[in-house]
């Protein structure tokens, strides 16, 4: 069984010898926030240990792979030689086709957290990886595989994954992917994604495609410091794409969210996600002022006529933008 728990305190050397002893293995800890990942076969004895204030099961997340592309006006970006050199994006997502050689020689890093092996078999990750590589050519990737051959993600390889790129010095992590639950940005998921843009990572998630329910914006999406992206179709909000509570300005923003492939057409989040992810990627390697960037993106865009909990700021603008960051 694998747990997450959050802690009293800061995890000594000791506290690791009391969980090694009731036969919890640690999985993940971090220095940002006091939730470390567990395996045990009996959460029980977690109740038993002084510095353990509250535990959960890991959660099972899914892949939000369904639209957004035709459009976006990249062609801008590459005209004015915005190609994203000198940024490191880190994609969590289902691994990469290592027999994709044009991806391979953008791969700085990788590791992979499911014991599968890096090769993708979804293969979610390498069209997500492929778009953000169209988008920023020039940037280095950090591949880092948390999703299994079922689709399915675990809430503790998440973490793990955000603390590698953390570690490893990501400018921008990429989250195509999310846990459908009724968050205001206060899980830990969310509240470790606060504080790991407090340290410089940028991370940009999915809304989801549990839309048009208000409320059902997918975790870390949620976080506060996060930047939500979710989904246009045809110049309008796209019906699946995830809406905030009335009171939330989440999601920050809309991109396409349809991406055609031959004959097949994938529409969702997942695809919007990368497209901005991409083009951050593209203006870091510009602009150094990231926050100033990310706040150009934001009010640069196009106005759908939809409520701050549905459409954010509106949809990406890439002609208006380039307007706004040259003023």
């Amino acid at each position: 069984m694998r747990i997450l728990a959050k802690l009293k305190r800061k995890m000594g050397f000791e506290d690791r010898e009391k969980l090694e002893k009731r036969g919890a293995l640690l999985l993940f800890q971090t220095e940002l926030i006091n939730i470390i990942g567990l395996e045990t076969e009996d959460s029980e004895v977690l109740k038993q240990i002084d510095f353990v204030e509250d535990f959960k099961e890991s959660e099972k997340g899914v892949i939000l792979f369904n639209e957004t592309l035709l459009k976006i006006g990249i062609q801008h970006l590459h005209e004015v030689g915005l190609l994203g050199a000198g940024i490191y994006i880190s994609i969590l997502d289902s691994g990469i086709f290592l027999q994709d050689l044009g991806l391979k020689y953008s791969v700085a890093l990788h590791k992979d957290f499911t014991g599968e092996g890096l090769q993708d078999e979804v293969p979610h990750g390498t069209i997500i990886s492929k778009l953000i590589q169209s988008i920023a050519p020039e940037s280095s990737m950090l591949i880092g595989k948390i999703v299994n051959r079922f689709g399915e993600v675990d809430e503790i390889a998440v973490f793990q994954g955000l603390e590698w790129s953390y570690q490893n010095k990501a400018h921008l992590v990429n989250l195509s992917l999310g846990f459908s639950r009724k968050c205001q940005g206060d899980c830990w998921l969310c509240q470790y994604v606060d504080a790991l843009v407090d340290n410089g990572v940028h991370v940009v998630s999915a809304a989801g495609n549990w839309g048009p329910e208000k409320g059902s914006i997918s975790c870390p999406g949620n976080a506060n410091k996060a930047i939500t992206i979710g989904a246009s179709e045809d110049g309008k909000i796209a019906n699946y794409s995830s809406r905030g509570f009335a009171s939330q300005e989440k999601p920050d923003l809309l991109a396409p969210g349809s991406l055609s492939i031959g004959k097949f057409k994938i529409i969702g989040t997942s695809i919007s996600t990368p497209i901005i992810t991409g083009t951050l990627a593209s203006l870091f390697s510009k602009y150094q002022d990231k926050e100033w960037v990310i706040k150009s993106v934001k009010q640069s865009c196009k106005d759908l006529g939809y409520s701050k909990s549905e459409q954010g700021q509106g949809l990406l603008n890439i002609p208006m933008l380039l307007e706004v960051l040259e003023k």
